[in-house]
C-alpha cells in the first residue's frame, strides 16, 4: 500500500519521525479505507517515536483523539502504551490513562477486561473506579456471574462497593429477570449505614420489579425526586402489563 510504504520510509528521516501530522494523515487515510489493523500500527509507531523525545503524553492524547475520527483501538495499541509508559516509570500517568480506558460500555467490555488484567499483570493495583466501571460493563453485557466474581475480588482487595456498583448489579439482575436477587441486594443497600439507593437504583428496581407504590414511597422518604427516566420506566412497565389506565 502506497500510504504505509511512504509512512515507513518517512519514519527513517529524523525531521519527519517526530512530525505528528505524518501519523495523523496516514492513520486517517487507513481508517477511511477500513484498515484498522494498519491504523493501529501507525498509532503504536507514534507512541514509541514520541516517547523517545519525552512526548509520550502528547502521543497518547492523539491516539485517543483518533478514536473520535473512527479509530477502533486494538489491544496491541493499549499494550504498547502500557509497555512504553512502564519502561519510563510513568505509573501515576498510566493509572489515569487506564481509568479512562476502563470506562466501558457493552461494545467495549472485552477490551476493558483485557486492559484490566494487563494492568494487574504489570503490577498496578486496580482502584474503586476500575472495578466499578468493569462491573458496570459486565452487567450491561449480561455477564452477571462475571460481575459478581469481580465484586468478590474487589472486596478481597479491600475496596467497599459503593451505590454505583450496587446499582449496576441491580440493573443487571433485573434485566435478567432475577428480581428476587435484585430485591435482596436492594434491601442490603437500604439497610446500609454507608450508602443509600439513589434515583438510578430505584429506577432499575422499578424496571424489573414494578412495585412502584412501595418504591416511590421509599424514594420520597429519602428525599429523592423521580426523574424523567423513572417515569418513562413506570409508563413502559404498565404498558407491557396492559395497565394502560395506570400508565
Amino acid at each position: 500500500m502506497v500510504a504505509t510504504s511512504f509512512f515507513y520510509w518517512a519514519l527513517e528521516i529524523s525531521k519527519f519521525r517526530h512530525f505528528i501530522r505524518l501519523y495523523i494523515v496516514t492513520a486517517t487515510s487507513l481508517i477511511k479505507k477500513g484498515n484498522f489493523d494498519k491504523a493501529n500500527e501507525v498509532m503504536q509507531c507514534l507512541v514509541r517515536s514520541f516517547a523517545e523525545v519525552g512526548r509520550l503524553k502528547e502521543a497518547v492524547g492523539m491516539v485517543f483523539e483518533m478514536q473520535n475520527h473512527g479509530l477502533k483501538l486494538k489491544a496491541e495499541t493499549s499494550n504498547c502504551i502500557l509497555g512504553v509508559g512502564f519502561k519510563l516509570g510513568l505509573l501515576n500517568y498510566l493509572e489515569k490513562v487506564f481509568d479512562e480506558i476502563l470506562f466501558c460500555d457493552k461494545g467495549s467490555v472485552n477490551r476493558a477486561f483485557w486492559n484490566f488484567d494487563k494492568m494487574v499483570k504489570l503490577g498496578f493495583k486496580p482502584n474503586l473506579i476500575n472495578y466499578s466501571c468493569l462491573i458496570n460493563g459486565l452487567c450491561k453485557r449480561g455477564s452477571i456471574n462475571q460481575a459478581f466474581g469481580k465484586l468478590e475480588e474487589m472486596i478481597r482487595e479491600g475496596w467497599k462497593p459503593n451505590v454505583y456498583v450496587h446499582t449496576a448489579l441491580i440493573h443487571g439482575l433485573c434485566k435478567k429477570g432475577w428480581t428476587e436477587k435484585a430485591f435482596r441486594l436492594f434491601l442490603k443497600l437500604v439497610n446500609s449505614d454507608n450508602y443509600k439507593p439513589n434515583v438510578h437504583t430505584y429506577t432499575s428496581m422499578i424496571s424489573g420489579y414494578c412495585n412502584e407504590e412501595m418504591l416511590l414511597s421509599r424514594m420520597k422518604e429519602q428525599g429523592l425526586v423521580p426523574n424523567t427516566i423513572t417515569y418513562t420506566t413506570l409508563i413502559d412497565g404498565h404498558c407491557k402489563m396492559g395497565s394502560f389506565e395506570r400508565a
